[in-house]
């Protein structure tokens, strides 16, 4: 079995594998013992590996609900603020007709969403969260 990411190439399921074992699934043909974190931590060290280090690429997310890697480059969606595959993003999507793909209105969380941190300015005026805000959201959970 090739390493994980031997090749270059960081496929959805090279990540899952990553995560699995960050979580406690040695993959097979490997003698190590896995550090069985849970999820929200395994996916912290891929995330860093993303975003600190760019040593994954940005494309993956874990969903919502199934708790599954995907590619969002490719797949899935972000509704409301939440990330879901495609297995799961249907049922998030609110029934109006006006909805608008990223949009804050009707949120549940529209009011803590780091994306709509100001209603009353208008689009242009509004700041968006510095990578140092999502770092230290994610730390401080």
């Amino acid at each position: 079995m090739p390493r994980l990411g031997a090749d270059g190439v960081w496929t959805t399921e090279k990540v899952q594998e990553f995560y699995d074992f960050l979580k406690g699934t040695v993959p097979e043909g490997f003698i190590v013992e896995s550090p069985k974190l849970d999820s929200e931590t395994a996916f912290l060290i891929i995330w860093m590996l993303q975003e600190g280090y760019g040593a994954i690429p940005d494309d993956f997310e874990v969903c919502e609900e199934c708790g599954f890697i995907y590619n969002s480059g490719s797949e899935g969606a972000r509704v409301f603020c939440k990330n879901y595959c495609d297995n799961c993003a249907d049922s998030h999507y609110p029934e109006d007709d006006d909805f608008e793909y990223g949009s804050c209105d009707g949120c549940p969380e529209e009011k803590s969403c780091p994306f709509n941190n100001d209603n009353s300015k208008p689009e242009e005026e509004k700041e968006f969260p510095r990578d140092e805000d999502w770092e230290e959201g994610i730390t401080n959970g």
